[in-house]
């Protein structure tokens, strides 16, 4: 009984040391609270958390396998777990977690966000944006629409993620990659006056200490790449950026004479906006070329079926019998 009471209070302690943000002192009492307690739900499913906030994904999930086992219809646990293997690189079992967790809660967002980012690394943008989609509906929050926002960009829908990074900043006006964001949406666009206003207010806010970039964030590191890239600061980019590797995916950026690059962990190119535009086009041309020789084969066949008709009036002009041909 007194190992329990213990437990419940190295619980509770880590509880009020993770609110405060002090993971690791979190970690440390709900590990007390489990040499105690062998079977402390709780405690293994928020060390887990913990765990993942401080980027130790493996031992992170190894906690949300123990709160599955003790639990196996936990949503969380799940969601949790594929959050955690989203941010490895195991996106199809992040994906399978995540499946999981929305059926047994559809209203988690956690289950959707981490789906919708292992489906956008596995290739599948748009369940990424479905994903992505529904979490704006579900929770009207700004990084909710900036997530929705900066995936709409990067996947050349311009309008609708100004629109939704538009949203974010009306919730948090100091939201600074998302001015960079939509600033960049903006130039794609042609709106380069617009762009440029974005642009300057993100640095305001940056130099006013009120808002940051995150190096986590590493698509918001490259819009504040791109917008400086933009303006003219071609060394600026190139001391912060040119070569770095994002520390959570292995993202690496690459400064070119036109642009800023992207690659992945594997070294595969991401397109920019303005290419997946170009190939949406080519897509497009090639759809209407295609409907366009239907059509022309549509049209001779129908004019082959009047020769016909015609033939046999002639036919039947001339007293032969054309249904014995």
């Amino acid at each position: 009984m007194l190992n329990l009471i213990f437990a419940f209070g190295y619980s509770s302690l880590g509880y009020i040391l993770y609110n405060s943000g002090d993971y690791q002192g979190a970690i440390e009492n709900y590990s007390q609270a489990i040499l105690l307690n062998s079977e402390d739900l709780t405690s293994y499913l928020s060390r887990g958390v913990a765990r993942s906030l401080t980027k130790d994904y493996q031992n992170a999930i190894e906690d949300f396998n123990e709160t599955i086992r003790l639990s196996p219809q936990y949503a969380q646990a799940y969601a949790e777990r594929g959050v955690a293997r989203a941010a490895i690189g195991d996106n199809q079992a992040a994906i399978e977690d995540c499946h999981r967790a929305i059926q047994l809660d559809p209203q988690y967002v956690r289950a959707y966000f981490g789906r919708g980012t292992a489906r956008f690394y596995s290739g599948n943008y748009q369940g990424a944006l479905e994903d992505f989609s529904l979490i704006a509906s579900i929770e009207r929050s700004a990084i909710s629409y900036y997530n929705l926002g900066i995936l709409q960009y990067l996947q050349g829908i311009n309008t609708q993620a100004i629109e939704h990074l538009t949203k974010a900043l009306y919730v948090d006006a100091n939201l600074t990659a998302a001015y960079y964001v939509r600033g960049n949406a903006c130039y794609d666009l042609g709106d380069e006056q617009g762009a440029f206003v974005d642009f300057n207010e993100a640095k305001h806010i940056e130099a006013a200490g009120a808002g940051e970039i995150y190096s986590e964030d590493e698509f918001a590191f490259y819009a504040r790449g791109l917008a400086r890239h933009r303006l003219g600061n071609r060394e600026e980019v190139i001391e912060e950026m040119n070569g770095w590797v994002s520390p959570r995916l292995q993202i690496r950026f690459t400064l070119t004479p036109e642009t800023l690059e992207i690659f992945s962990s594997t070294g595969q190119k991401f397109l920019s906006p303005v290419e997946i535009d170009q190939l949406r086009e080519q897509e497009r041309k090639r759809a209407e070329r295609e409907c366009q020789t239907k059509e022309a084969a549509l049209q001779e066949l129908e004019r082959e079926r009047d020769r016909y008709q015609e033939l046999l009036a002639k036919l039947k002009e001339k007293g032969i019998d054309t249904d014995n041909l």
